[in-house]
Order: C-alpha cells, then structure tokens, then sequence
C-alpha cells in the first residue's frame, strides 16, 4: 500500500539580511531563545539558526568561496527533503561534510511533536537574487517564504563592526561597498518582509512583533506547481523563447549604453563584465525554468536580476 504523507506543516525560510555588524546574529539567536523558553512552556516549535559566518568560518580564505556557500543552500534544500518525506537526511553529492554535519546538527531528523519548524538563514545577502534562490527552494517544498530586512544606519554599523572580536571584525570599505549595493524588499516575492530598525527603542517590544510575524510566516504556504503546468511543454518553450528575447535585449541595451562612453584604458573591464552578463542570462534561464511563477514579460525584474546576478559572478 501506499500513503500520502502532506508536506512538512507550517515550516518557514525566513532570511535574516543587512550590512555586517548590523546586528543579524545577535537577533537571531535572541528569536532563538524566545522560542525555547516558549518550549519549557509547552511550545512546539523549532528554530534552526543557520548563519553562515559561523559555518563557513574555516572555509571563507578559500578561493573556492562562492561554491561552498551554494552548499548551505543544497544542504537546506535536502533537509527540507528529509523532513517532509519524514525520511533519513540525504548528503547532497559535493557538499563538504564539515558544512553539512554542522546544518543537520541545527535540524534532527524530523519529529512529529513539532508543529511548526522556522529556518533562520542568517547572511549579508544584500543581492535581491541572493534571497531569490531561498524564495525558489520555499516553492520547491510547498513552505512559508518571510524576510527581516536589518535596517541599520552606517555609522552605527561601523561602531559595532569594531566592538567585534578581532576574527570577526570585516573591513569599514567592505560594509560602506554592501551599504551603497544592498537592495531592500521591493519585488512582488518580497511582499512578505518585515523590516527591523535598529535604534533604542524597547527591544522586548521589537522581539515579540517579530516572533508574531515569524509564526504568520508558517502558515502562509507558497504554491506548488501543478503537474498539468509542470509538464506543459509548449507553453514553457513559448515562455522560455519569450524570455530568452528579452534578456538578449536588455543585453544588447547595456553594451549600447557602455560602450557609448568608455575609453580604451577601459575596454578591457567591460568586456569582462559583458561576458559576466551573458553567463547570468544563462543563470537566469535555469531560474525561469524551475518557477514557473516568473513573470517573463517584467522587464525592471529581469534587468534587476540580471545585473545582480552578473554582479555576484566577480
């Protein structure tokens, strides 16, 4: 015989993000031990703080940098297979065991006293398509997708960045470079953020709000994609045509407007950054086709991703 067995109920990614010192970890972990006291009180949910600082610290000098962070979201991707086939954890081939055995360590196997789980993916993250990839994996498994945007001024920043202990301590250019870039929640996706400012009001009342948004979170389930939508080729390749067009446009748009202007001590650098655009076009094509919710006729949306995208491939 077979069984259904229903997705993992009311789990939520929730992505913690801001510029370095803004106060993310120390947020996170006070929403941590919110939530454990609550459970001495008979609570039944379970927070996994992931922050990847604290799991990367050993591998963050390595040049292969950019990979091992895709490994925390392969790994998230394969506990959340864990838990809602209420199975055995999977390693994902090519993910480091250091990287995973510190994650499934944050969540046990599943356990059927829980009635709402809370991922907290603790990061800079300042990229919108950053925080695309955790919306993407959130569909995939049919969770609940949130955002606490850290909304802290600069100056403040850097008088904490300081304050750190010396291994943890990033570099004032490295927090103005993320201030000048970071993207606060603006597409349709993002709807569900909460943005917490960083000032001296009363942290209690800060720390309830935001838990209350957190358990809303759970229960707001993105949509699966339906196996009639899933499976219709002709309308996806139509889609991806569409799409393909449109981003070779936006392309072709940026050449125009950079080449009209740049010297030849120049020329070098964008040609690099041309290649960049074209690899995150390819990136994006991948995207489109695992989320079918994408809009393919929202041009500033695709630019934005596309430039971002390219961006984050230096």
């Amino acid at each position: 015989l077979r069984f259904y067995i229903p997705p993992m109920p009311f789990a939520t990614l929730a992505i913690v993000f801001g510029i370095p010192a803004c106060g993310k970890t120390s947020l996170c972990k006070r929403i941590v031990d919110f939530f454990n006291a609550e459970e001495s009180n008979g609570s039944d949910v379970h927070v996994a703080h992931i922050c990847y600082d604290e799991i990367l610290e050993s591998k963050l000098c390595t040049n292969q940098w950019k990979s091992t962070r895709n490994m925390i979201l392969d790994s998230v991707d394969a506990v959340a297979v864990g838990l809602n086939s209420r199975g055995a954890y999977v390693k994902p081939a090519g993910v480091d065991a250091d990287i995973w055995n510190k994650i499934i360590l944050l969540v046990p196997n599943f356990d059927a006293t829980w009635s709402r789980i809370i991922f907290l993916i603790d990061d800079n993250m300042y990229y919108r398509s950053m925080r695309f990839s955790y919306y993407r994996l959130a569909r995939k498994h049919h969770f609940g997708f949130c955002q606490l945007f850290i909304q802290c001024d600069l100056g403040c920043a850097l008088i904490q960045n300081r304050g750190r202990k010396c291994n943890a301590v990033v570099s004032d250019e490295t927090i103005k470079r993320m201030a000048d870039k970071i993207q606060i929640p603006a597409e349709k996706w993002e709807e569900n953020s909460y943005t917490v400012i960083v000032d001296n009001s009363d942290r209690e009342v800060h720390l309830s709000k935001i838990c209350n948004f957190l358990l809303e979170s759970c229960s707001k389930f993105l949509p699966e994609l339906s196996e009639d939508t899933r499976y219709n080729v002709e309308s996806c390749t139509n889609r991806m045509h569409r799409l393909d067009l449109l981003l070779r446009g936006i392309i072709h748009q940026e050449v125009e407007n950079k080449l009209s202007h740049i010297n030849c001590n120049e020329l070098k650098e964008k040609k690099l950054w041309f290649g960049r655009l074209s690899r995150a076009k390819t990136c994006l094509m991948n995207t489109a086709r695992a989320d079918i919710s994408l809009d393919e006729n929202d041009v500033q949306m695709w630019r934005t991703m596309l430039l971002d995208t390219a961006e984050s491939l230096r």
